[in-house]
């Protein structure tokens, strides 16, 4: 498994994997919904749309292929000239963003699946795209340590700079003044987006560990990172460890993601669900489901 995706509802999960489909979860019961086939390549990121009916796919075929959730069917397929590393919808869903080894971004119609707008003259690969939450901006990735912020309407870009080694992820917090990222030097640095200064560099006590992923708390006051054996949830004001987890399954558990409704998803052998209650900072193991093969 490469990525995963939540519908807006929470209910469904699309996944996508080396074995060049995208598979649709029931979050409930855990069972597989559904199986779009179409791509040549390993799919490497996928991603709902706001209105949750439809799915957008990258893929290493140099594709991004949009499909309608309930029936199945690819509606679109979208091309670059090389691999495609990352895609990601706007937040107000006329959009989707891809981003390929061609060094170029690229902005779809995602009814028409029109390419509206191509960004060149990157010197560096893009590897992840995220929109900010109304949608201005655009948080990337590259392979040069860096991570920027484009202002779509402008054009303008701002670097934040300061890790050590390639940034693995980014993400906006739910009020678009901070952005989050992750690095393979094993840190997580909050930035402000108007200044665009590190506010907090947080690490793990174990250097040794990997850096897997990191997601905001729904009202944005705490971020979660999930390392190779353990988790932990900082103040995002303050940079302050409030909790940590230790997996007792390690090194299999394999984390994913914070969802929208104060819970995080852990997956090895089965699908951990994990309540992080915010006002007391705290965690409360909701239960475990198999994966369906």
């Amino acid at each position: 498994m490469n990525k995963v995706s939540y519908s807006p509802q929470e209910d469904r999960l699309a996944s996508c994997g080396d074995d060049k489909t995208v598979r649709l979860w029931d979050v409930e019961d855990g069972a597989c919904l559904h199986v779009f086939t179409g791509h040549t390549g390993a799919v490497v990121d996928v991603s709902f749309s706001p209105q949750g009916d439809q799915i957008a796919s990258a893929s290493s075929d140099k594709t991004v292929r949009l499909w309608d959730v309930e029936t199945g069917e690819c509606q679109h397929v979208l091309t670059h000239d090389e691999k495609v590393l990352a895609v990601n919808y706007s937040p107000q869903g006329n959009q989707v963003a891809s981003a390929s080894h061609d060094k170029t971004m690229k902005l779809w119609d995602m009814k028409t699946g029109a390419c509206e707008h191509v960004l060149i003259g990157h010197s560096r690969l893009i590897t992840r795209i995220v929109y900010s939450p109304n949608g201005d901006q655009v948080a990337t990735t590259r392979d040069d340590n860096t991570v920027r912020l484009l202002d779509v309407k402008m054009g303008m870009c701002n670097i934040f700079s300061g890790h050590q080694k390639v940034v693995t992820h980014v993400v906006f917090s739910p009020r678009g003044d901070q952005v989050a990222s992750a690095c393979f030097d094993k840190t997580v640095r909050l930035w402000d987006t108007v200044s665009g200064e590190c506010c907090h560099a947080l690490t793990s006590a174990d250097y040794d560990e990997y850096l897997c992923d990191i997601a905001y708390s729904p009202e944005g006051n705490f971020i979660a990172a999930w390392y190779s054996t353990e988790a932990r949830l900082w103040d995002a004001r303050t940079g302050d460890c409030r909790w940590t987890l230790n997996y007792d399954d390690s090194p299999t558990v394999r984390p994913l993601l914070l969802s929208g409704v104060d819970s995080f998803i852990t997956s090895g052998e089965s699908v951990r669900v994990w309540d992080v209650i915010e006002e007391g900072v705290g965690l409360a193991y909701a239960g475990e489901r198999p994966m369906a093969s």
